[in-house]
């Protein structure tokens, strides 16, 4: 994901200082930031759990769950494979 959105960035603002794009794409790749991405398209709402699962937190609290985080991976990955 860092290589694909750095590639993005560059085309975006190709006369930008490297620092700056670099800046950026760190901003953007964060695990806090693609949580809150996840977390506003609707993520943990989205995601089906069992009794057991809904019962000790959901998604939030159990670490065996996929994080909104993880889901907006697994999201990203289908788009590009999508459009290969």
């Amino acid at each position: 994901m860092n290589t694909l959105i750095a590639e993005q960035l560059f085309k975006l603002y190709p006369e930008s200082p490297e620092g700056e794009l670099s800046a950026m794409r760190a901003a953007l790749v964060r695990r806090e930031s693609l949580a809150d991405v996840a977390s506003s398209l609707g993520f943990s709402e989205a995601i089906l759990l069992g009794g057991g699962a809904s019962k000790s937190g959901g998604i939030d609290c159990n670490p065996f769950l996929p994080t909104p985080t993880k889901l907006f991976w697994a999201l990203f990955i289908l788009i590009q494979i999508g459009q290969s």
